[in-house]
């Protein structure tokens, strides 16, 4: 089936001289799986982007994290393997709004210019998004900082959790999202704003500057209205 789908392809130039459709079976298939899974999907795409990112001449000031979530049919109902770190399969809060099948994320960083994808990680179904974005900040930010050289870091109301702003703020990393009102201090400041002091911005929309200092970190908001 393999061989057959490159049958008229241009293998050579697809992938390098020598090759032939007969040569793409699905021993050799399954040995570059094997291989991608030692190697780490999630860091051979980030090297090849940033390839991609260079050749392109793509200067970003700010990447943009985001998940989405894809369901999936069937039970996928066989265990984890000790020695494995496969991710699982399973229910977990769906915007689909098909609480009974089974899903995975995908974690998706793009840079801000031309939309390129940066990193991307998938993940088990059922990952609360907040705990994936404080997982992301302490063990990829750094070497994804260093790579695209951007300044800023945007995401969702999911980023402000405890452990993601202690963790940008130890990496001295600028960062923009919402602030949700589920912390307490934000919607005490917001209770608090005289309205009077909101200025225009632009036609419809009034806003002023403020500060929030949370868990040991200070940061400046934007308080808007419409």
């Amino acid at each position: 089936m393999f061989p057959g789908f490159f049958q008229h392809k241009p293998i050579e130039r697809l992938i390098g001289p020598g090759i032939d459709a007969e040569h793409l079976n699905d021993d050799v298939l399954g040995r570059i799986l094997d291989a991608l899974y030692e190697a780490g999907v999630s860091e051979i795409y980030q090297v090849l982007a940033e390839h991609v990112i260079d050749k392109l001449g793509i200067k970003s000031d700010s990447v943009h994290l985001d998940i989405t979530r894809f369901h999936v049919d069937g039970e996928y109902k066989s265990p984890l393997e000790d020695d494995t770190q496969r991710i699982e399969l399973v229910r977990g809060y769906s915007r689909d709004h098909r609480p009974e099948l089974n899903q995975i994320i995908l974690e998706l960083i793009c840079e801000n210019q031309a939309g390129i994808p940066v990193y991307m990680q998938a993940i088990s179904g059922n990952t609360n998004d907040a705990r994936a974005f404080a997982e992301f900040t302490k063990q990829h930010i750094r070497c994804l900082k260093a790579a695209q050289n951007s300044r800023y870091f945007v995401a969702d109301a999911a980023l402000y959790s405890e452990d993601t702003i202690s963790s940008l703020h130890q990496q001295k990393q600028l960062f923009i999202t919402r602030v949700p009102l589920t912390v307490k201090e934000a919607k005490q400041q917001l209770l608090s704003v005289d309205l009077s002091q909101l200025q225009p911005v632009t036609d419809g929309l009034c806003g002023m500057l403020g500060k929030l200092l949370l868990w040991g970190c200070g940061a400046a908001v934007v308080i808007a209205q419409q």
